[in-house]
Protein backbone atom coordinates (compact mmCIF):
# COMPACT_ATOMS: atom_id res chain seq x y z
CA UNK A 1 0.00 0.00 0.00
CA UNK A 2 1.13 3.27 -0.71
CA UNK A 3 2.23 6.01 2.06
CA UNK A 4 -0.57 8.73 2.22
CA UNK A 5 -1.17 11.45 4.52
CA UNK A 6 -4.62 11.75 5.92
CA UNK A 7 -5.75 14.87 7.70
CA UNK A 8 -7.73 13.63 11.23
CA UNK A 9 -9.16 14.62 14.32
CA UNK A 10 -9.96 13.64 18.04
CA UNK A 11 -13.24 13.64 19.15
CA UNK A 12 -12.02 12.90 22.45
CA UNK A 13 -12.83 9.18 22.35
CA UNK A 14 -11.75 8.33 18.50
CA UNK A 15 -9.00 9.28 15.93
CA UNK A 16 -11.86 10.34 13.45
CA UNK A 17 -10.56 10.92 9.41
CA UNK A 18 -11.45 14.48 7.96
CA UNK A 19 -12.34 12.50 5.12
CA UNK A 20 -13.67 8.73 3.53
CA UNK A 21 -10.86 6.64 2.87
CA UNK A 22 -11.01 3.06 2.99
CA UNK A 23 -8.02 1.56 5.45
CA UNK A 24 -8.11 -2.51 4.84
CA UNK A 25 -8.03 -4.39 8.17
CA UNK A 26 -4.58 -3.87 10.65
CA UNK A 27 -3.32 -1.55 8.61
CA UNK A 28 0.02 -0.01 9.97
CA UNK A 29 -1.09 3.47 10.65
CA UNK A 30 1.84 6.70 11.93
CA UNK A 31 -0.23 9.25 14.01
CA UNK A 32 1.31 12.56 14.90
CA UNK A 33 -0.39 15.24 16.90
CA UNK A 34 0.38 18.23 16.10
CA UNK A 35 0.05 21.33 18.45
CA UNK A 36 -2.72 23.66 17.10
CA UNK A 37 -1.19 26.66 19.00
CA UNK A 38 2.44 26.47 17.24
CA UNK A 39 0.84 25.70 13.79
CA UNK A 40 -2.48 28.52 14.23
CA UNK A 41 0.40 31.52 15.41
CA UNK A 42 3.12 30.50 12.36
CA UNK A 43 0.02 30.48 9.96
CA UNK A 44 -0.88 33.81 10.97
CA UNK A 45 2.75 34.98 10.92
CA UNK A 46 2.93 33.63 7.40
CA UNK A 47 -0.46 35.21 6.59
CA UNK A 48 0.70 38.66 7.72
CA UNK A 49 3.82 38.39 5.71
CA UNK A 50 1.97 38.03 2.37
CA UNK A 51 -0.25 40.33 3.29
CA UNK A 52 2.40 43.07 4.17
CA UNK A 53 4.34 41.93 0.37
CA UNK A 54 1.03 42.22 -1.54
CA UNK A 55 -0.10 45.51 -0.41
CA UNK A 56 3.31 46.77 -1.35
CA UNK A 57 3.43 45.12 -4.43
CA UNK A 58 -0.41 46.03 -5.39
CA UNK A 59 -0.65 49.14 -3.48
CA UNK A 60 -2.01 52.26 -4.39
CA UNK A 61 1.08 54.15 -4.31
CA UNK A 62 2.57 51.32 -7.19
CA UNK A 63 2.70 52.24 -10.45
CA UNK A 64 0.69 50.53 -13.15
CA UNK A 65 3.45 48.91 -15.11
CA UNK A 66 1.78 48.28 -18.96
CA UNK A 67 2.74 46.38 -21.30
CA UNK A 68 2.73 49.45 -24.35
CA UNK A 69 4.99 51.22 -21.43
CA UNK A 70 7.58 48.10 -20.77
CA UNK A 71 7.87 47.79 -24.83
CA UNK A 72 8.86 51.45 -24.89
CA UNK A 73 11.26 51.63 -21.84
CA UNK A 74 13.02 48.77 -23.18
CA UNK A 75 14.53 50.36 -26.71
CA UNK A 76 15.31 53.29 -24.29
CA UNK A 77 19.12 53.34 -22.98
CA UNK A 78 18.92 54.17 -19.00
CA UNK A 79 22.03 55.66 -16.75
CA UNK A 80 23.81 52.34 -15.88
CA UNK A 81 22.69 49.83 -18.22
CA UNK A 82 23.72 49.03 -21.88
CA UNK A 83 21.42 48.45 -24.86
CA UNK A 84 21.89 44.88 -26.47
CA UNK A 85 23.65 45.07 -30.18
CA UNK A 86 24.29 41.69 -32.30
CA UNK A 87 27.89 41.29 -30.91
CA UNK A 88 26.39 41.15 -26.92
CA UNK A 89 25.60 37.28 -25.91
CA UNK A 90 21.98 37.26 -24.40
CA UNK A 91 21.95 35.05 -21.40
CA UNK A 92 20.24 32.10 -22.09
CA UNK A 93 17.60 32.11 -19.49
CA UNK A 94 16.66 35.54 -20.96
CA UNK A 95 13.01 35.83 -21.89
CA UNK A 96 13.29 37.66 -25.65
CA UNK A 97 10.44 40.34 -25.80
CA UNK A 98 9.33 41.87 -29.34
CA UNK A 99 8.78 45.43 -29.77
Amino acid sequence: MPVISLKAHFDGQQIRLDEPFELPRDASLLVTILSPSTSEKERQAWLALSATGLSSAYGDTEPDYSDVLLTERRGKATTGTKKRTKTTPQRRDAKRVKP
